[in-house]
Formats: C-alpha cells, structure tokens, sequence
C-alpha cells in the first residue's frame, strides 16, 4: 500500500504511476498539489531574494507577532524586511 511519496519524480512518472495505480488518491492529492503551488503566483522579496506567494507579500502591523513569525516563513533568516518589521522598528 502506498501512504506516502518520499521522493522527487517527474511529471510523467506522477502521471504514468497514477495510471498503474488506477490513480490512487495519494498519488492525486500528490498531483494536484504540485499544480496548485506552480499556479500560485509569487514575488520575489527585495531583501532575501525568496519567492514569496502574493498572498503573504502584505507587511502585518509591527506588533503582531503571530503574523510575524508565520510570515517568516517564506522568507530566510537574516531577511533585513522581516527583521525590521519592515522597516518600521529597530532589529
């Protein structure tokens, strides 16, 4: 039973894997993820050069930690906009 794909496979692998295995539901959310994150469309951040999704380039207000942190994510550690806040306090 297949629960789990654990390494990086082409496109047509996926695909050709997903017809041998009358395309298994994992092997289709496996899919559909893949084209949901090339759809999604990104900017590239200024300061750590990352490819941030559009949906996370907006600046959360300087206090809200929570916003903050799951910001950073997307971006590198040493990323001068989330360290400042963007700008908008002392690091």
């Amino acid at each position: 039973m297949l629960t789990q794909i654990s390494v990086y496979i082409t496109i047509e692998q996926a695909e050709r894997l997903a017809q041998e295995k009358n395309k298994s539901a994992v092997v289709r959310g496996a899919l559909e993820d893949y084209f949901n994150k090339q759809e999604e469309e990104v900017e590239e951040c200024a300061y750590c050069n990352r490819e941030i999704p559009i949906s996370k380039i907006d600046a959360p207000a300087k206090d809200d930690e929570e916003a903050w942190e799951e910001l950073a994510k997307y971006h590198r550690d040493w990323c001068e906009w989330i360290n400042t806040r963007a700008h908008r306090r002392d690091e």
